[in-house]
């Protein structure tokens, strides 16, 4: 099988991936400023982002050798499976990226039969997934790959469809 990114990115829809793209693993452009904001404490009391502050801004520390991260994205529930209720007093309906599972366990099965699949096909290079447990800047990633941008909210929104 050719190396023809059309044919990845083809094959990650096939695995029910919404959107896919391809970022470049170069180091993060915004190392600067992730650095002051650590920097001034503005992480608060999360002190995982910073045991591995390097390997965020340099995708290839995560895994030698990387030159490229192939990004994936899904989308929340439609807000037509919202549920109103004509009651008194109100009920409260479910913020959309909170119904169903967990999207960590959705995206990891469906990524591990991704990857396991590249695998097969390209037995001479390596492949790992990452969902944001990793310490990696995977909104930045998938700027870099087209998915979308990142808002004044940090989630990554795509023109048309928001960041739903």
């Amino acid at each position: 099988m050719p190396r023809d990114p059309t044919d990845i990115l083809d094959l990650a829809r096939s695995f029910g991936f919404a959107v896919a793209g391809v970022a470049d693993a170069r180091p993060s452009d915004r190392a600067a400023e992730v650095r002051a904001w650590v920097a001034q404490g503005k992480h608060g009391s999360m002190d995982w982002f910073t045991e591995h502050l390097e390997v965020r801004l340099h995708p290839t520390r995560l895994m030698t050798g990387t030159r490229c991260a192939i990004c994936v994205a899904d989308r929340y529930a439609s807000s037509s499976s919202d549920v109103h209720h004509d009651v008194w007093p109100p009920r409260g309906r479910i913020a959309r990226y909170a119904r169903g599972e967990d999207y960590h366990q959705v995206m990891r099965k469906r990524l591990r039969k991704f990857v396991a699949r590249l695998r097969e096909l390209f037995p001479q290079d390596r492949f790992r997934f990452a969902i944001d447990l990793l310490p990696i800047l995977e909104r930045e990633l998938a700027e870099r790959a087209g998915i979308g941008q990142v808002g004044k909210h940090t989630l990554i929104i795509r023109r048309g469809e928001g960041s739903y």
